[in-house]
Formats: structure tokens, sequence, C-alpha cells
């Protein structure tokens, strides 16, 4: 089963379930793989096999003006000691990230409290910053290709 809600007057956010990945993936796959081109901490067949095993999970961002997908988003949940849960969104690709960025995250949050998470981390490219000012930046990641 799929997990939809109303974000704002103009987007929905919602949890595809690991039995409808494949039915998006189409869809999602050009947003993950732009932010897979960004970072690429993750493969595209990672991703996707992580999803379908609920190891990572897919949130998908629709725009109601025109009735498709304008983002992807993928998080996992990691638990690093027996009380600290951690909801970590590793992947965002997509547009109109201003529009409905800090709701799509108080959503995710509030699924991931449910969850049992006691923290959000977020691995995002500097720009995002300016759009999640509740969040506090706590470190910064270097990479370069070998």
């Amino acid at each position: 089963m799929n997990n939809f809600a109303t974000i704002n007057e103009s987007y929905i956010l919602g949890k595809i379930d690991r039995s409808n990945i494949e039915h998006v993936w189409s869809e999602v796959e050009p947003w993950l793989l732009q932010a897979i081109e960004d970072d690429g901490l993750f493969g595209i067949n990672t991703i996707r096999q992580q999803l379908k095993t609920e190891s990572f999970q897919l949130w998908v961002c629709i725009s109601r003006d025109i009735n498709g997908i304008v983002a992807a988003l993928v998080s996992k949940l990691t638990r690093y000691t027996a009380d600290d849960i951690f909801l970590e969104l590793i992947l965002m690709g997509g547009t109109e990230f201003s529009a409905y960025g800090r709701d799509a995250m108080e959503f995710i949050n509030l699924w991931a409290k449910g969850q049992g998470a006691t923290r959000s981390r977020i691995l995002c490219r500097p720009g995002f910053v300016k759009f999640l000012d509740d969040f506090e930046k706590k470190h910064v990641v270097l990479q370069k290709r070998l």
C-alpha cells in the first residue's frame, strides 16, 4: 500500500510500497539518476534493489498543477545504538524543491518518528541548506573520485 498525503496546496507526497516500485520506476529513475550523478554514493541498481527489500524507502512528490512526479527521494532508517535510530535522506532528485521541501521533510520526519526514529539526517547539496533551516549543519562531506 502506498501512503500519500497533501503536504501543501500544490503538492502531494507519498511513500511508495515495495510492491509498486516497478510501476513507478520509469518516472522516478531520471530524478534518482540526477541525484546519483551529483553524489554517486550509491549506484542506481543498488538503490533499486534496496527499495525492493525495503532497506530503503522511496518517496515521490507530485505536483497538482501538472499531475506528475516532480521529485523522488530515498531514505533509510539506520540504528546506531539501541536508543538512536536515524532517518537518513540519502538521495533527493527533482525540481521546485523550494516549493515543497520543508513540507516534505516534515511529513517524512513524522513517518520516521512513527517508526521509532530519534534523529533526522540529510545528505544534500549545499543549496538545500537554505530551504531546510530547521536542520543544524553538523558535518561537511568531502569526496573525490579515485
